[in-house]
This record gives C-alpha cells, structure tokens and sequence, in this order.
C-alpha cells in the first residue's frame, strides 16, 4: 500500500489531522474546567441581551431576564451553555491554526469566524424564539435540535472552505474536481433517504435500544447510589437514584437526581455514514451494516461518558457532604475527586466530535478503500 490517501494530494495533512486533535483537545479541556463553565454562563447571558437589543428594534414586547427571553407570551426560550456554540468555535479555531498558513491569515480567520459564528448563532436564536411562539413542542424540538444545530454545523464546515478558499484558492476546487460532479449529486441525494431512515427509525429502535445499552452502563457504573436511567422521553434524559438529601424542611427526605437532556441529536451521526457509503458507486450492504453497528456501538459510549459526567458534577455540587444513601442511612455519600468531572467534561467533548467529524469519514474510507484510492488516482 502506498502512503496514506489524501496525504499524497494535500501536503502535511498528517501534521494538520494532528494538530486540528491537539488544538481541539486543548480548547475542550478549557471550556471543561470551572472557569470555561463560568464564561459558557455569562456568554449565555449576553447573547440573549444581543438577541433581545435586535429583537427590540423591530418587536416591542421583546423582553429579557437573565438569559430567558420572551415575547410576551407563555412561551420563553432560555438562552443555556450550550447554546453558546463554544464548542463549535474551538473547532473551528483549532481547524484555523492548524492548517498550514501565515499568522496574519490564522489571525484574521480567527477573529472572522468568532465573529461570524455568534452573528449566524444569534440568528438562530431569533429563528427560535419567534417559532417557539407558534409551533407545537414536538415541531419546535425538532427543528431546535436537528435542524439548527446541525445548520450551525454545516455553516461552520462552509466558513472553514470560505477561509480555505481565501488563503489558497486551488484547495476546493481541487477536491471538487477529484471527486466529480456525479459524487457530489450523489452525495445530495443519498441525504434525503438517509434523513428518512434515520427519522423513521429514532423513536421505535434507535433511542430505545440505545437507553436499555446506557441504562445497564449506568446502573453497573454508579452502584452505591443505585442510578438508573430514564429514557422513554426522547429530548430529555433524565439520570435517577435512591440518594435522599436533607430536604430545606426539617426530618424530611428528597430524592436527588441529575437531567441529562437531548440525546438524540448526536444520532444525526448514523444518516452521515449513511449517505456517505451510499454516495460511493460500489455499495455494498454489508458494509452498511458494519458501519451500522460500529456507529451504534461508539454512540451507546459516548452518551455513557456523558451520563457519568452529570451524575458526577451533581455529587460534587454544594451540600454533598449532606447526602445519605437510602440503603444505609447511616453512611454519607463521599463525593468523587473535584478532577474527575473535568475529566469526563473534557473527554465526552473530544468523544462527541470524534464521533461527528472523523469516525464518518474513516469508517467510509476504510470499507471501501479501492474507490477511494481510485478517486484519488492512488494504486494499491
């Protein structure tokens, strides 16, 4: 076999692969400690004050508290973490300084898509808060998880071209033209079936077998304080357990859980494999299957890396020491290391855009690596 596949057309793309790794790594982990939370929360803030002051122009009942917007009506839309697109912007930014190009072009390619990220985000959030006060909670989930996050993803791959294009003209054409026009349309068309599959198969196979999978991880992860998982509601998983904590009453008990929110929004994961080998004139399905099952196998662990890191940040909130243990009341609850939600943070950022951006593709290359060498005029 000769040198790795694109690497042969596009030079230093091992060095590249491995610094876009180290520079994402790095700005995960900073947005995983304690600091990198505070500055998500204020960042929050201030972009329902920016959503609110547009708004405002046009639309006097605009109203803002906090992070919550609303436009007088019973529906507000709470401006959260991660609705702070950071991570999407280290992406971007580590993509930026990783490619191989002057420093005054990573610098103003940095500046531009921090800029040009939250401009398309607030945006987004406007979008939302004037659906949210029309449509019925199942339409405007669906295009709040799906469609919105996901166009935020893509309109950051069209940002990086856009900057690629900028400061080396002949790099997208290039690729365009390796591949062919009839890849592309392909490509476009194969996304419509997959969506649909993918739509078809979310609420009957894919969540319930993912949160049984999950489920078990969890209860054989987190023995001592009992945890369980409910996953019956689809953009809300909710983590349960028999820790009682001394409720603000006297001589009473509550029960503490952890939310763990959406989790189907990383399954978009599964149409992009999907169209990718689709797209390739050599379909073959076993390959699909494979695919299938590796995606599967990988998402069932993430989403435990990230279960573990919210039932973790809530051993460690204010008052743990407090926390008793239903199955024997008379042993508090030792709280976990203060490093290890940072940790698991960290890890479930870097696991879930692993498992966006470089597990499609490898997976599409490694099941079908004589077309691709073929489409890059490699022999074997």
């Amino acid at each position: 076999m000769t040198a790795p596949l694109i690497a042969t057309r596009i030079p230093m793309l091992s060095g590249f692969l491995i610094r876009f790794a180290s520079w994402a790594a790095l700005g995960f982990g900073m947005l995983a400690t304690e600091a990198g939370g505070h500055f998500s929360h204020g960042l929050g803030e201030f972009l329902a004050q920016l959503v609110w002051q547009a708004v405002s122009v046009f639309d006097a009942r605009a109203d803002v508290y906090g992070a919550q917007l609303g436009l007088g009506g019973s529906f507000t839309l709470e401006v959260v973490e991660s609705c702070s697109a950071l991570p999407l912007v280290c992406v971007l930014c580590a993509a930026i300084l990783a490619y191989p190009s002057s420093w005054p072009a990573k610098i103003t390619g940095l500046a531009l898509a921090c800029i040009s990220i939250q401009a398309f985000n607030i945006m987004r959030l406007i979008a939302l808060l004037y659906l949210g006060q029309t449509l019925d909670p199942l339409s405007f989930n669906f295009i709040h998880l799906y469609v919105g996050t996901w166009g935020l993803n893509i309109a950051v791959l069209g940002m990086f071209l856009l900057w690629l294009a900028v400061i080396s003209p002949p790099f997208p054409t290039t690729i365009f033209r390796q591949f062919g026009i009839a890849f592309v349309v392909r490509l476009l068309l194969w996304g419509v079936p997959a969506m649909v599959l993918w739509w078809l198969l979310l609420d009957p196979v894919l969540m319930p077998l993912l949160g049984r999978v999950d489920d078990g991880l969890l209860q054989a992860t987190f023995k001592r304080v009992h945890a369980s998982l409910n996953w019956r509601d689809l953009s809300a998983w909710d983590i349960n357990t028999q820790i009682l904590m001394p409720d603000q009453v006297p001589g009473r008990l509550r029960t503490w859980g952890a939310h763990f929110g959406d989790a189907t929004s990383i399954t978009l994961v599964l149409p992009l494999v999907w169209l990718l080998l689709g797209a390739i004139p050599h379909r073959r399905p076993l390959n699909l299957l494979a695919s299938t099952l590796i995606i599967y196998a990988l998402l069932a662990c993430v989403l435990w890396l990230g279960l573990c890191k919210t039932l973790t940040g809530v051993l460690l909130t204010d008052g743990a020491n407090k926390v008793f243990i239903s199955a024997n009341m008379s042993a508090a609850l030792s709280p976990p290391p203060r490093w290890l939600p940072v940790l698991l943070a960290w890890s479930y950022s870097c696991a879930v855009y692993a498992l966006a951006l470089a597990v499609p593709v490898l997976l599409a290359y490694q099941l079908n690596k004589s077309w691709w060498q073929k489409a890059w005029g490699i022999s074997g």
